[in-house]
């Protein structure tokens, strides 16, 4: 699994005692765990992580008293931009598409602003993960059919940019 903490990726694993961050093996051993956090030794060494909260695939978090936020990287924001039309793909149509059902948790854009290629223009929840669905293309919002709280199937048109 892919992480982000402080704005640096790491991918990690975890096999038995021992856990790889970055292609890096260390040995861990669990000494507690309830629902507020968890007591562990990494590389023989005491530490402590205390829950605060999770949202998003965020996790805010306190390790041995300091607070951190800890970002799962899924790489659905990448995929959704991708199968909208983004990074170069040859769409013409001006309707940009949900790549994915979900929940509208917000929309960044109304009809007459003006996005540019890579925005934010809406914001879908699917399995508790909220992902950015971003334009394709620089351009004029000529309307906009997400609503934020409004559920939205695979395919279904949520702006169009001319």
């Amino acid at each position: 699994m892919d992480y982000t903490l402080d704005g640096r990726k790491y991918a990690v694993s975890a096999s038995g005692n021992t856990i790889t961050v970055d292609g890096k093996v260390h040995t861990m051993e669990v000494l507690s765990s309830t629902h507020s956090g968890v007591e562990f030794l990494l590389n023989n060494t005491y530490h402590t992580v205390r829950y605060v909260d999770e949202k998003g695939g965020k996790f805010e978090l306190e390790v041995d008293g300091v607070p951190l936020i800890l970002a799962r990287e899924t790489g659905l924001d990448d995929i959704v931009y991708k199968n909208t039309g983004g990074a170069g793909a040859a769409l013409t149509e001006s309707a940009l598409l949900s790549q994915i059902p979900g929940k509208v948790v917000s929309v960044a854009v109304a009809p007459g602003d003006t996005v540019s290629e890579g925005e934010t223009v809406c914001v879908l929840e699917s399995m508790k993960m909220q992902v950015s669905v971003k334009a394709r293309s620089s351009g004029s919002v000529r309307s906009v059919r997400a609503k934020a709280g409004a559920n939205i199937a695979k395919g279904d048109v949520i702006a169009e940019i001319e």
